[in-house]
């Protein structure tokens, strides 16, 4: 009967994951990836994810890990990211804080309206400086 080795669990969340475990976590899955099922060749590229991502309290342990190709990881990281922010907003609106407000510039002043040749001047408007002075 042989022993089964006993599952290992990071000492750190920043820990690298050890070859052997990555190995065991590639075979477990049986060299496909969790999410699209996809058959993981010599070449390709899969990475050992976390099932419930350690941002959002998931453990660094091997049960925590799953196979990933790595259209799917980068699909989840995604996910696992926007709901560790919706997560920070609920929290926050229950605690009352209330982001920062946003500064906005003046903008810039209104231009001038330009005179073209499209579009008639208005009556009295830039004539003035065509017309002679008026003598007394």
């Amino acid at each position: 009967m042989a022993r089964s080795p006993a599952l290992w669990i990071g000492k750190t969340d920043d820990q690298a994951i050890p070859p052997r475990v990555r190995l065991r976590v590639f075979e477990r899955a049986g060299g496909r990836c969790q999410c699209c099922g996809r058959k993981l060749g010599p070449g390709d590229k899969w990475q050992a994810d976390h099932v419930i991502a350690l941002i959002n309290g998931g453990a660094h342990s091997e049960a925590n890990l799953q196979c990933l190709c790595d259209w799917c990881h980068k699909a989840k990281t995604r996910e696992d990211v926007a709901e560790k922010a919706k997560s920070a907003r609920i929290r926050q609106r229950q605690a009352g804080i209330r982001p920062a407000p946003k500064f906005q510039s003046r903008g810039f002043p209104k231009a001038q309206p330009q005179k073209t040749a499209s579009r008639p001047t208005t009556k009295g408007v830039g004539l003035a400086f065509f017309q002679e002075p008026e003598q007394q």
